[in-house]
């Protein structure tokens, strides 16, 4: 009797935790007749222009703005590995 309680519960938290996870990523599945999946792409926002409804794979412009800015980030953190730096104890 408490095996088959417990594996009731934890069936029960199962199915609560995977609801909880296709709500938040907006997927439509349906396991039992034939599978489908889907996404809805409007609640989704790119990660390159914030934009909402493609992902940032599908975006069509270039990304030369983005890569000037790592590259300003290489530089000032070389230069900060650079400086001259003294140590005191007193």
């Amino acid at each position: 009797d408490m095996e088959e309680m417990d594996i009731k519960w934890n069936m029960a938290l199962l199915s609560m935790r995977a609801d909880k996870f296709w709500k938040k990523t907006c997927k439509k599945i349906n396991i039992q007749g034939s599978d489908i999946e889907g996404f809805d792409k409007s609640k989704v926002e790119c990660f390159n222009c914030h934009k909402m409804g493609h992902f940032a794979r599908e975006y069509m412009a270039p990304r030369s703005q983005n890569r000037g800015r790592r590259d300003n980030f290489r530089q000032e953190s070389k230069a900060e590995e650079q400086a001259p730096k003294a140590l005191m104890a007193i």
